[in-house]
């Protein structure tokens, strides 16, 4: 049914969770719901030591210069490799102060703490910390213009000049001032924006909000906590020439899933479209959902604009890092899941697939993995896994061969800032 766009009568037509719960289970199906052709499941394996890439007690510009995302790269003109990690900054009632006391700084005032940083150097082993942020966050308290906390999470270039990025944004504003109960991340919208860079990925900046807008929720909040963020690098699939990324997305303390988006025009954000899921489970078969601005004028259905899953009983919530694998002839992906999807068994996982659609069950690569600097094997917690290869043809390192690197964060016990970056040599066999 077609409606105006407004709080009033998007509220009353939201589903409750229970009715979304419903329509995601028969999207997904079951483990055998799959109706593409899948590769073979390839092994990736440990090679080696893990090697420290980032120490926060030696390396951070600030206390919130922290890897909070997966380790992103690209190679420029010159052949300098940049090594991204995000951090969106937080209000001032968020954050510890400066001299580590850990007592929240009160109210809710714009803080220039936890910004976009890089590391940069001549390879991946020689780089160096760079203290001048890449990217900040707007911090601006209107949800409609998408731009508050902004984590710069994903990076493609085709000349190492004009690098085109996807931004996480989180609305953390209304968690601040109390305009929602409960705990910060349980209400907390998110969408994918878009960010640009001109000079070789220095620095980064947005088109005018709400233009930068890749993939938003139909529903304006707070009708409704459906959020799409932490999207993957982005990909290029060389069999049809467009670049596609995949994204976390549900209802805040509800439900989640994982989507996959894609588009022929990386410099135009509205040109996005979402999977709409295989026919077999009352999807379309297509790439054909369109995101829709719930501040925009006009009328819509919201639930043509909510994006299908992608192979639930595969791959979980499997999203932060995708590559073309020029050994294996398929794509792989690597995240942070469980068997079953709770405790013990929490760790890095990778899987396979012929479309970026259909993916092969999850396989553990290792549950822990000895930092070598700090405690044994469940002292920290691991998170935001990604691989590169140091040897990708590609600038954008969207490219793997037979061995490449898992990248992942640690939390060291000392505290929720004391995060390392390490990374683990990792070769694939057929």
């Amino acid at each position: 049914m077609q409606h105006a766009v407004d709080s009033t009568s998007v509220r009353a037509r939201t589903p409750s969770p229970a009715s979304w719960l419903l329509a995601i289970t028969a999207f997904a199906g079951g483990a055998a719901a799959q109706s593409g052709i899948l590769p073979k499941p390839h092994k990736m394996e440990v090679a080696g030591p893990v090697e420290v890439v980032f120490d926060h007690s030696q390396h951070a510009c600030s206390p919130l210069n922290i890897p909070d995302a997966p380790a992103r790269a690209i190679r420029t003109q010159s052949g300098t490799v940049h090594l991204y990690m995000a951090h969106g900054s937080l209000y001032t009632a968020q954050y510890l102060s400066w001299d580590g006391v850990s007592q929240p700084v009160p109210g809710c005032l714009p803080s220039p703490q936890g910004q976009n940083y890089r590391m940069s150097g001549p390879d991946f082993d020689h780089l160096a910390i760079v203290c001048a942020p890449v990217m900040g966050s707007t911090q601006n308290p209107q949800h409609s213009a998408f731009e508050d906390q902004e984590w710069l999470m994903s990076f493609w270039t085709a000349d190492g000049i004009t690098v085109h990025g996807l931004v996480h944004n989180e609305y953390q504003y209304a968690s601040c001032v109390g305009l929602c109960s409960g705990s910060m991340f349980g209400c907390i919208p998110r969408t994918v924006t878009y960010a640009v860079s001109t000079d070789g990925g220095i620095s980064f900046s947005s088109p005018v909000s709400p233009r930068h807008v890749v993939a938003v929720d139909p529903y304006p909040y707070p009708s409704s906590n459906i959020g799409f963020g932490e999207p993957s690098n982005i990909v290029h699939n060389p069999n049809d020439g467009y670049w596609y990324a995949l994204t976390n997305m549900g209802m805040a303390n509800v439900l989640g899933w994982v989507t996959a988006i894609r588009t022929n025009d990386l410099a135009d954000p509205a040109s996005w479209r979402a999977w709409g899921g295989d026919v077999a489970w009352g999807g379309s078969g297509q790439w054909d959902v369109a995101f829709r601005n719930p501040y925009l004028p006009g009328t819509y259905n919201p639930l043509d604009h909510i994006p299908r899953p992608l192979s639930p009983a595969q791959i979980d919530l499997m999203h932060e890092s995708i590559s073309y694998n020029y050994h294996l002839e398929c794509f792989v992906l690597v995240g942070y899941s469980a068997t079953p999807p709770a405790n013990p068994n929490m760790g890095i996982y990778y899987a396979f697939s012929d479309d970026l659609v259909h993916w092969t069950p999850k396989q553990l690569l290792n549950r822990h993995l000895q930092h070598p600097s700090e405690g044994g094997p469940g002292l920290y917690q691991l998170a935001y896994p990604s691989l590169i290869d140091h040897d990708s043809p590609s600038m954008s390192f969207d490219i793997s061969g037979e061995t490449a690197y898992v990248y992942f964060t640690v939390q060291n016990p000392t505290g929720p800032l004391d995060r390392d970056l390490l990374r683990v040599p990792v070769t694939f066999t057929l």
